[in-house]
C-alpha cells in the first residue's frame, strides 16, 4: 500500500470509528433502559404499554449489530428503524418522544452511510 493511499485510508477511518461509537452509545443506552426498566416492569405486570414498543426499538438496535458484518444493510436497517420508531410515536401524537427515540438511530445510521460514502470515494480514486 502506498504512503498516499495509506494516508487517504486514515482520513476515512475516523468516520467509521465515529459511526461505531455513536451507534454503540445509542444502542447501549436503549438496551440498558429495556433491560433495567422495561423488562422488569413487564414481568411485574406494570409495563403493558411497553410490549408493542419493543419491536420498534429492537429493529434499529438489530441494524447496529448488522453493521459489524454488513455495513450498508445495517445502516439502512438503523435508518429505517429510526424512521419507523419516529412514525410510531408521531401516530401516537408523542412528538417530543418521537424525536428523542428516533433521531439518535437516524444520526447513527447516517454516520455509517457517510463512512461508506467516504470509503467508496476512496476506492474510486484508485
Amino acid at each position: 500500500m502506498s504512503h498516499h493511499h495509506k494516508q487517504e485510508a486514515q482520513q476515512v477511518k475516523p468516520y467509521k470509528i465515529l459511526a461505531q461509537t455513536v451507534g454503540l452509545l445509542v444502542c447501549g443506552f436503549f438496551l440498558l433502559f429495556i433491560i433495567g426498566e422495561g423488562i422488569p416492569d413487564i414481568i411485574k405486570g406494570e409495563g403493558a404499554e411497553l410490549i408493542p414498543f419493543l419491536p420498534f426499538i429492537l429493529l434499529p438496535i438489530a441494524g447496529y449489530f448488522v453493521t459489524w458484518f454488513k455495513e450498508w444493510q445495517g445502516a439502512i436497517i438503523m435508518l429505517a428503524g429510526g424512521i419507523i420508531l419516529m412514525a410510531w410515536f408521531f401516530a401516537k401524537a408523542e412528538i417530543k418522544t418521537a424525536f428523542i427515540y428516533g433521531i439518535p438511530f437516524i444520526v447513527s445510521g447516517g454516520l455509517f452511510l457517510l463512512h461508506i460514502k467516504k470509503r467508496n470515494g476512496l476506492k474510486h480514486k484508485k
